[in-house]
């Protein structure tokens, strides 16, 4: 009986990772109107980010992704929509969305000066 329920269970999670990994989205359909920029033409643009547990290997490697946008306002401040670290719970009381440990903010990945 264990048996049968174990590869029931296997071949749900094969299943679902297979639909899951097809549908990635295209990078540059995902701002309707937008257009693509030199690189280093925004410098304050950051993102913050955070591991996110999707799937039973990211929840072993535990890989960071893009959780929400941020601009650089000081060297060491950075500011965000409010939705991206609270979030309304039940009888409009606020909660912590994500506590400040989980996250991770990149700046500009790419070369802005020749040095």
């Amino acid at each position: 009986m264990l048996y049968k329920l174990f590869l029931i269970c296997t071949f749900i999670y094969i299943y679902a990772q297979s639909i899951c990994s097809s549908e990635r989205l295209n990078r540059f359909k995902r701002i309707i109107g937008g257009q693509s920029v030199p690189r280093g033409t925004y410098p304050w643009a950051a993102s913050i980010q955070a591991k996110r547990h999707t799937s039973w290997s990211t929840l072993v490697t535990g890989s960071e992704q893009h959780y929400c946008g941020a601009a650089l306002i000081k060297p060491d401040w950075i500011i965000t929509a409010a939705h991206c670290l609270y979030d309304s719970g039940e009888e409009d009381e606020i909660i912590s969305y994500l506590h400040p440990k989980m996250w991770h903010v990149r700046m500009a990945t790419e070369k802005l000066s020749v040095s």
